[in-house]
């Protein structure tokens, strides 16, 4: 995507180039998680901003001008204003844990997409639910819509009296991913939840010192979205193994194998099981764990 051969000079903001690319490269990565792809002309942009010949808003205006002239699809735009966004967001140290800066972030991420046909920065005002091939057509429950404030209000609340102080880097992790899962489940917008939850969990997770690793995300954000479905899964669905394998690599420098035919694998066995032996499924418990191992 991006050159091979990144020098490690500084630049005005302190950021290295290959720091910067790394930035890039989870802003185009997380589009993934919506089956989107950015224009060949958004790579030409990022690789002038990563050697510092253009800023941010130079991108903007420079995005604006093409979009005016261009054919392209309005998902082709929302990739590139989306990208541009996070990678923006992601380039700065500043961050306040609250419900608020969530919700900002969904209006930075999609403000300037005239084809987001859903309330930008704006709360869920309708119920909602989302087949997913995961599950093999069937949807998380999400929170009901009248309930997002006050849920997200109460989840905030209780992440905020964690003490992170003598934990490792491994609880912390789990936690705020926990966390972050929990938030994705209430799904307090329309559109555009699972870019929006993984700007915050990256930016939330640098203020406690762990920062994330570009490859992940580069190139298993649509595996990161589908651990987040399987986590929020029915009871017998639900695994959280597969967030936690993304994770662990995203954030603590592991190396397991991120292989979303295994999560498909996983449903089809469960579904298996459950057309097969519909009496364990429905009433023996323990009985069902076991048939399952």
């Amino acid at each position: 995507m991006f050159g091979e051969e990144i020098p490690y000079d500084i630049e005005e903001n302190n950021r290295t180039k290959a720091e910067k690319k790394a930035l890039w490269e989870i802003a185009i990565g997380l589009q993934k998680t919506d089956g989107l792809e950015p224009s060949e002309y958004l790579i030409e942009l990022a690789n002038e901003n990563i050697i510092g010949e253009k800023n941010y808003q130079q991108i903007k205006e420079n995005l604006y001008n093409y979009y005016t002239d261009s054919n392209c699809t309005s998902r082709t735009k929302e990739a590139d204003f989306s990208s541009l966004r996070i990678s923006e967001i992601l380039n700065t140290d500043s961050f306040t844990f609250s419900p608020a800066t969530l919700i900002d972030y969904h209006r930075q991420l999609f403000e300037d997409v005239d084809g987001f046909h859903f309330p930008v920065g704006k709360l869920r005002n309708e119920n909602l639910s989302k087949k997913q091939e995961v599950l093999g057509g069937q949807s998380v429950t999400y929170s009901d819509f009248n309930s997002i404030k006050s849920i997200l209000t109460w989840d905030f609340e209780q992440e905020r009296e964690t003490d992170y102080r003598n934990m490792t880097k491994e609880e912390i992790v789990k936690k705020v991913m926990r966390f972050i899962s929990n938030v994705w489940q209430v799904h307090p917008f329309r559109e555009g939840n699972t870019r929006t939850c993984a700007v915050f969990a990256i930016k939330y997770l640098r203020s406690l010192g762990i920062h994330a690793d570009n490859v992940p995300f580069r190139e298993n954000s649509d595996y990161f979205r589908d651990a987040l479905v399987l986590d929020n899964a029915s009871l017998k669905l639900q695994t959280s193994e597969f967030l936690q394998k993304f994770s662990d690599n995203a954030f603590l420098g592991a190396n397991q194998k991120l292989d979303r035919e295994e999560m498909l694998r996983h449903t089809v066995g469960i579904s298996e099981v459950r057309q097969e032996t519909p009496e364990v499924c429905s009433g023996d418990e323990d009985l069902g764990e076991s048939t399952l191992d």
